[in-house]
């Protein structure tokens, strides 16, 4: 009995990425300069993320994926309350610096016969234009 083998699924995706990182920490006393948290790290946790975590979702799933995006290192900086999962401040690095965007004369030659499709995921910060 000859069992047919599915073709695996493919995608391209196409868009802003970033690293993600998450400081978690204990928050138990307020600063004598500043009515603000005193913020005491514990650890950190980094992800990829924007179009990298959507990436990471599809493969998850078994998909075969390529990716564009912007080579410019954006970091979103989290700090959390390790107790509470209480969201302090996120603190953004890179995204003021120019993001080249993606050049369009590529999409020409995207082989649209290697795709089963074609996901474009923006989050405004340059690389699409």
């Amino acid at each position: 009995m000859d069992i047919l083998q599915q073709n695996q699924f493919k995608a391209l995706l196409i868009g802003d990425s970033c690293i993600d990182k998450y400081h978690y920490g204990i928050c138990d006393r307020i600063s004598p300069e500043a009515p603000v948290p005193v913020f005491q790290h514990q650890y950190t946790i980094e992800n990829e993320g924007m179009v990298l975590n959507v990436a990471n979702n599809l493969r998850s799933f078994g998909f075969d994926v390529d990716v564009w995006t912007n080579e410019e290192k954006i970091f979103k900086e989290r700090f959390v309350d390790a107790r509470t999962k209480q969201h302090l401040l996120r603190s953004d690095f890179g995204e003021n610096e120019k993001v080249k965007s993606l050049d369009l004369s590529k999409i020409d030659d995207i082989q649209n016969e290697l795709y089963d499709c074609i996901i474009i995921s923006d989050y405004d910060k340059g690389y699409i234009s």
